[in-house]
């Protein structure tokens, strides 16, 4: 019998519920399911006590190393377990690969030259000028780190007549150009960001939207659409992200709504989008992956926009148990258990 591991961060799974319904579809699907962290582990014995569901229960127990890993947690470089981490990714088939910063998967996608077109121009900023550049060749430019996630340390600068609007959490002020200019120089020095034209995709009421295409592998090693919604900001936020005060809406809901017009051609256009790039990515970046969150927005010439491609989406908790998503992810990690014996 395969026995499938979850590597996660958090030391007891009890408050996480997908580990819940990952360790139920696995024992429906006929596969153990153990739960772990890093600590758990016994590289020289070649065992892990980490924990098991019992009768709707966790409980601790001994395991010898799983036959294939869903890495959900990946300890950063200078984690003093990092080096366990990559032992154990080298012996155990993983499901779970960094896809790359923004910069490396536009690059990729402009290798292959079919989805070119939905790419934003964009720019790693190595100084200033940068910026100002680009607020050369359009009215309003968006900065945003090359790795980050849920919308945070994302800038919009927006260029007047005699001055610069820029956007920081959720407030507007105006500054001149050596003002501008030292707001940009400090974020650089945290980190690396890079600039790109700001997509007016707007709801009918001015509020700014992105599209969520969730996809995932199943046991056939083929990319299956789960689910798609859209992320519409607050009033007071160009950021859709949930987590600066955007809400999820239901894609039928959305398109009725917003495109009531063109409900069943944009729904077939969004999901052969997703399949289409998914496999397109796949096949440039060199890397098989178990699940890709594509954010798409689109603008007034209903022209489809990419704006990131994640590897480790969030999946809205209230899906799980409702979409397939935990069966395809333990029929794609049961594949690469058969795929390593085979």
């Amino acid at each position: 019998m395969v026995l499938i591991g979850y590597l996660y961060v958090r030391r007891h799974p009890r408050k996480l519920l997908r580990a819940y319904h990952y360790a139920c579809a696995a024992k429906e699907l006929g596969a153990d399911f153990m739960y772990f962290t890093l600590n758990d582990v016994n590289y020289e014995k070649r065992q892990i006590h980490g924990y098991i569901l019992v009768d709707g229960k966790w409980k601790r127990a001994n395991r010898p190393f799983p036959n294939v890993m869903i890495n959900a947690y990946v300890p950063k470089r200078h984690h003093s377990l990092r080096a366990l981490y990559e032992l154990l990714r080298l012996e155990i088939p993983h499901t779970t690969f960094w896809v790359g910063d923004k910069m490396m998967i536009n690059n990729q996608l402009k290798k292959g030259g079919l989805f070119e077109k939905y790419i934003i121009p964009s720019k790693k900023i190595a100084s200033v000028k940068d910026v100002f550049h680009f607020l050369e060749q359009y009215p309003k430019v968006v900065i945003k780190p090359l790795n980050s996630r849920q919308g945070k340390n994302v800038y919009y600068i927006e260029k007047t007549t005699n001055s610069y609007i820029i956007e920081i959490d959720n407030k507007k002020r105006r500054y001149d150009y050596e003002q501008i200019s030292q707001i940009i120089s400090e974020k650089l020095k945290e980190k690396q960001y890079l600039v790109q034209p700001y997509i007016n995709s707007k709801t009918r009421d001015g509020r700014s939207f992105d599209l969520r295409i969730h996809l995932i592998k199943n046991g056939d090693n083929k990319w299956v659409n789960t689910t798609t919604y859209a992320r519409i900001s607050s009033s007071e936020s160009i950021i859709s992200n949930i987590h600066h005060g955007g809400k999820r809406v239901p894609l039928d809901t959305f398109l009725q709504q917003e495109f009531p017009q063109d409900v069943e051609e944009l729904t077939k256009k969004l999901k052969t989008f997703g399949l289409e790039l998914a496999a397109h990515f796949e096949k440039q970046a060199h890397k098989e992956f178990d699940q890709l969150g594509i954010d798409v927005g689109i603008d007034e010439q209903k022209r489809f926009w990419l704006y990131e491609i994640n590897g480790r989406p969030g999946y809205p908790p209230s899906l799980f148990g409702k979409v397939g998503m935990e069966k395809n992810l333990i029929s794609y990690a049961i594949h690469l258990a058969n795929k390593k014996d085979n």
